[in-house]
């Protein structure tokens, strides 16, 4: 069976503001992490020790890139955006995937918010920012390209 490594380069979140009909790519990404956790259920006791599978999934989406303003039609969602959808408390459609899918990719998409926006701008450097997208209503669905 072949394998292919993912390039870290490749691998882009996207936003839809459209419901899930058209995603652009955020900003211009340095970095970018999905975290899923279930936290397990302590049930040990003085008959030994044991953990249960927790019933409560949360799953989140780190972004850091640099800021960026753009005019007449937005090819990409900028952090000013971020920022708005923030402020608007909006729930909008997030997808991970490489930028162009081939056979056997794996995709994530999912309803999240954004829960925490910075934005920082240091002497010499672009201004750059970091948000976390929380999953609203985990899982996210992962499909995987034909």
């Amino acid at each position: 069976m072949a394998e292919s490594k993912i390039k870290a380069r490749d691998w882009i979140v996207y936003a839809s503001e459209d419901g899930g009909t058209t995603y652009k790519p955020i900003a211009c990404l340095t970095s970018n992490e999905l975290t899923s956790s279930n936290a397990p259920i302590d049930a040990s006791s003085k008959c030994g020790n044991e953990f249960l599978t927790g019933d409560k999934l949360e799953q989140s989406i780190s972004v850091e890139g640099f800021a960026i303003t753009e005019t007449g039609t937005p090819a990409k969602v900028s952090a000013s955006k971020i920022y708005d959808l923030q402020i608007d408390k909006t729930v909008f459609k997030a997808k991970i995937s490489k930028a162009v899918p081939v056979t056997g990719d794996i995709t994530y998409t999912g309803d999240v918010f954004v829960s925490e926006f910075t934005e920082s701008s240091a002497d010499g450097e672009l201004n750059n920012f970091t948000a976390t997208l929380t999953v609203a209503l985990p899982p996210m669905t992962q499909s995987v390209t034909a």
